[in-house]
């Protein structure tokens, strides 16, 4: 991975974690934008390269805690999965992740492609 890939990701997790710090602290109903430029420290035009949306962002947030889960799957056996391997390997990705995996657990239990307790997206 070169120097700019590298920059892209940082600024994309950047981008990622102001967003989820918003969420969490549920300060406001609706999540922005320029709130999460403000709190990442970018311009909307770096939002914009990285992301079409505040859904978005939070999408990718969901995205990669299903690959991170999938993967995990995958290298303890999938569907012949070796218990003995995955339980302590999902206890070190729980820990983690934890800040994730808990609102994502508690939103797709509920049947929701989107969580009702969280906040709504708003440009």
């Amino acid at each position: 991975m070169g120097r700019y890939d590298r920059a892209s990701t940082k600024t994309e997790l950047a981008i990622q974690e102001a967003y989820w710090r918003i969420y969490e602290n549920g300060d406001t109903a609706t999540v922005t934008v320029d709130e999460i430029c403000d709190e990442a420290g970018v311009h909307r035009s770096t939002f914009y390269h990285h992301f079409k949306s505040v859904e978005a962002a939070s999408d990718s947030i969901k995205e990669r805690q299903m690959s991170l889960l999938k993967d995990l799957f995958e290298r303890t056996g999938g569907k012949n999965v070796d218990f003995t391997a995955f339980i302590p390997a999902f206890q070190e990705l729980f820990d983690e992740n934890e800040r994730y995996l808990v609102p994502l657990v508690k939103e797709y239990g509920t049947g929701n492609s989107r969580s009702n307790t969280g906040p709504t997206s708003k440009i």
